[in-house]
């Protein structure tokens, strides 16, 4: 996916922001393209991607490649309706990722079978984590899978 650096408040709306570096953040290139903007539906009935004080995964979950608002969060529901995150390329896109992640995963398991069912290896638990690694595809996605998981 192609990435570019937008405006979290609008260059239109606010203009002195639009070198603020706490304004900027990387952004998919279509989701970019296809937000909507501003005056239909104003950035603080989003999550802010700039702000590290929030956290992304109390607001938004995967019911397996589909994004969802948790726990009917508004804020969630406002990102994934203002970058329109439930896009079907997009949808796609998560499920080709979760199959990926799937065939690791069993690869994974037949190997711990075919060694008696040994513990996951420091190599192999770190080869999953980085599936939740920020530079990561949909690694939000992923982080809220394995939050429920030991590895």
């Amino acid at each position: 996916m192609k990435s570019e650096i937008d405006h979290h408040i609008e260059v239109a709306e606010c203009p002195e922001l639009a070198f603020d570096w706490e304004n900027l953040y990387l952004s998919c290139h279509d989701c970019n393209r296809k937000k909507l903007p501003n005056k239909a539906m104003p950035v603080s009935d989003c999550l802010d991607p700039c702000d590290i004080s929030e956290k992304p995964a109390d607001h938004l979950t995967f019911e397996s490649h589909c994004i969802r608002a948790r726990a009917n969060s508004s804020k969630g529901d406002g990102t994934i309706k203002k970058y329109k995150l439930n896009r079907p390329e997009l949808n796609y896109a998560r499920l080709k990722w979760v199959k990926n992640f799937e065939r690791f995963l069993r690869k994974l398991r037949e190997r711990q079978i075919q060694d008696k069912g040994r513990e996951l290896t420091l190599d192999e638990k770190e080869a999953i984590h980085t599936f939740k690694a920020p530079d990561h595809a949909f690694s939000l996605m992923f982080s809220v899978y394995l939050s429920d998981v030991k590895t």
